[in-house]
């Protein structure tokens, strides 16, 4: 009724404005020669008459999608649950351990497992035989039904994408279509994924709209080949990720930086990589600063997939140089249940125990991975160290130093309303007590409320800066940049603000890196330098990517077993430039379709080693050999920018022929490079024996 209401108020508006436009004609020309007057007048009727059924179209596709949105909302499957076989995926990596390779007979039993339960997963329950009756009703119910099954075995999803599927198309509802498309990319609601589906609706949405979001997916399509949808096609993967990017998409921004640093699909240029990538740290940066005071938190580290098993290639022979002393990933909850042990206990070491889950619960990074933060719990813990401290009467020096840290940071959190209700009286007097016990955390947090006046206390730029320096003096990273902005707002100090952003640089801080890079993009105070600005921006655009949920989803995947959802995902991460996506994505191609370390074991007296590698699940997106071309692609991508793992990869590549021919010489200058720059002792060893065998080189 409303939109019948409303349409006939815009027809009732058109007939009027026709009428006066009439009556001022013929005052001006009392008498017409002829009728196109008339003529005019019925065609702005029509035209209003086009523009009221197009309002009303417009209207119904919003309805359509609405409706569709609620019985989303209504149906018992989240947005995130998906159809995928874990425990048979997670069986046939289980047979792929080393102590089963020798067991001829089992790896090809495992691939099976894998494609039979597949097959079984996404096999559409059959339709119900269209029953024999007269009515045509009856008859367009059973169509509907039958389509309502391919759709979606639940009939609620089914409806709402059929809701979806008219608002899309028929009504031109562009919201309706991007959610029907992401339905089918990411198989959402357990949705069968589609992608042949998904690329036409991103497609059809990119050219009717230009939804830069839809554009940077087909741009990642035609730069993949994902699934065999379209045919690998670099140049339009650059045009339509391009509009995507100046259509202020920051996924397409960071991988068009990317592309114009390596030419990938487009000639080498900093010039222009450096321009996608300014654009996208400057989001970054704007989001950091508009978060609670002392910047919003940064996102937790991005985690390794080998790390859970020592590395790439096992633990002691993976990454440069020693093995790491610190606990592997998968034994972080037994690292975290033995300090709740001790933290618990009257031990000597109860103290250590409660600051140490304190930190971990707070930034959420232990042990090469991470874990919920959760800032009650690092309150309760940080509290007991606090009381503790200052219920004792004597103290040793490293109780002092992680009493004050402890109150700097509780301090942080009331400020900030982590864990605590925001509370200025609160932060202020523990940020007092941290710069009591000499704590540089507490020194730049007092400075920072000199700054600004906060908690009642006047603005105060000279004792701000006082506090400033003396953190600083310790290597307080936040501090230096303080520090460093002060110098930058006076040419003459430039280069003492270079240097403070520098030193704070080699620290990870987010804010010196971006200022690094301003100081380069500007030239201030230091020459311009393209290529160092675009590497500072670079970083700054991966580390500071709060609102993509791309990384914990795929991380969440893969644990859970779904190895095909994670590596489209790190796949995307990959395009877009990211060293550990890069590297995430080869390696799940390199355990799911067993490479050189696999193939003695392939074979069967009914199955040939190829037919085994094609029975594996990921062969969904794509033929083997295509996707171990592509892991060989991202290795070297990866080790590129500093994976050492990934290079000795690149050799076992070339020496095996595995996603290309056999190249004993590439094999060879990649472990040469491993061995004598990155110091990887797998390298060393292969190098060895290439030398000891005379494979590739002289014996």
């Amino acid at each position: 009724m409303a939109r019948k209401a409303a349409r006939k108020h815009v027809l009732l508006r058109c007939t009027v404005l026709a009428a006066i436009a009439l009556l001022l004609c013929t005052a001006a020309e009392p008498v017409p020669q002829d009728n196109r007057l008339a003529d005019q007048s019925i065609l702005g009727v029509e035209k209003f008459q086009e523009s009221a059924d197009a309002y009303d179209k417009t209207e119904h596709g919003k309805q359509l999608y609405q409706e569709a949105i609620q019985l989303l909302k209504d149906s018992s499957f989240q947005i995130n649950q998906r159809v995928f076989i874990k425990q048979q995926s997670s069986l046939a990596r289980s047979f792929l351990s080393d102590e089963l390779q020798k067991q001829k007979g089992i790896l090809p039993t495992a691939l099976r497992l894998v494609t039979q339960g597949f097959m079984s997963f996404f096999t559409a329950t059959p339709a119900p035989a269209p029953r024999s009756t007269s009515a045509s009703g009856d008859d367009e119910s059973t169509r509907e039904s039958a389509m309502a099954t391919k759709r979606h075995r639940n009939p609620m999803i089914a409806r709402a994408m059929e809701l979806l599927e008219t608002a899309g198309f028929e009504h031109e509802n562009d919201d309706a279509l991007f959610t029907l498309a992401n339905i089918h990319f990411h198989g959402q609601y357990k949705a069968k994924r589609d992608l042949a589906q998904a690329f036409d609706m991103y497609a059809e949405l990119a050219d009717r709209s230009g939804n830069a979001t839809a554009q940077q997916m087909v741009g990642f399509m035609y730069s993949t080949g994902l699934g065999d949808v379209v045919e690998r096609d670099e140049a339009k993967a650059v045009l339509y990720t391009t509009f995507a990017a100046w259509g202020n998409s920051t996924a397409a921004e960071l991988t068009m930086g990317y592309k114009y640093m390596l030419g990938i699909g487009t000639k080498k240029s900093c010039q222009d990589s450096v321009v996608f990538y300014k654009r996208a740290a400057d989001k970054a940066h704007a989001k950091f600063l508009s978060g609670p005071p002392l910047g919003r938190t940064m996102p937790p580290l991005k985690g390794r997939l080998m790390d859970g098993e020592g590395g790439t290639y096992g633990a002691g022979a993976s990454g440069p140089g020693n093995p790491p002393k610190e606990p592997p990933a998968r034994d972080i909850k037994d690292y975290i249940e033995f300090h709740r042990f001790i933290a618990e206990s009257d031990s000597p070491q109860t103290r250590d125990a409660n600051y140490q889950l304190g930190i971990i619960y707070y930034t959420g990074n232990a042990a090469s991975t991470t874990i919920p933060r959760d800032y009650q719990k690092a309150g309760k813990y940080l509290r007991k160290v606090a009381d503790m401290f200052y219920s004792s009467k004597t103290h040793t020096h490293e109780e002092g130093q992680q009493a004050g840290f402890t109150a700097a940071l509780l301090g942080k959190m009331y400020w900030r309303g982590e864990g605590y209700e925001v509370d200025e009286e609160q932060a202020l007097k523990w940020f007092k007590k941290g710069v009591a016990l000499d704590n540089a955390m507490a020194y730049n947090a007092l400075g920072t409320m000199y700054m600004r006046g906060a908690a009642g206390l006047p603005v105060d730029h000279a004792r701000a800066i006082e506090y400033f320096k003396k953190a600083a003096d310790q290597k307080h990273s936040d501090a230096m940049v303080n520090m460093g902005l002060i110098y930058l707002n006076d040419p003459k100090f430039h280069l003492q603000a270079y240097q403070m952003f520098h030193d704070a640089a080699i620290m990870q801080n987010f804010q010196a890196i971006y200022h690094l890079g301003e100081m380069y993009y500007h030239g201030l105070g230091v020459t311009k330098k393209c290529d160092e600005a675009a590497r500072y921006f670079k970083y700054v655009a991966e580390r500071g990517d709060w609102d993509d949920i791309l990384f914990p989803n795929s991380f969440e995947a893969y644990e859970a077993g779904d190895v095909e959802y994670a590596a489209i995902g790190y796949l995307q991460a990959a395009e877009r430039g990211y060293e550990i996506g890069q590297s995430n994505f080869a390696w799940i191609v390199d355990r799911e379709l067993p490479t050189s370390h696999f193939l003695s074991v392939l074979t069967s007296p009914s199955r040939s080693a190829g037919a085994a590698i094609a029975e594996s699940a990921l062969t969904s997106l794509g033929s083997p050999s295509r996707l171990l071309e592509m892991a060989l692609v991202y290795w070297t991508r990866s080790a590129n920018q500093g994976d050492v793992d990934a290079r000795v990869k690149m050799g076992d590549y070339y020496f095996s022929g595995i996603g290309t021919a056999v190249d004993y010489k590439k094999a060879t200058a990649c472990y040469q490079v491993a061995a004598e720059v990155e110091s990887s002792a797998m390298a060393m060893w292969n190098l060895g024996w290439m030398h000891e065998n005379g494979v590739g080189v002289a014996k």
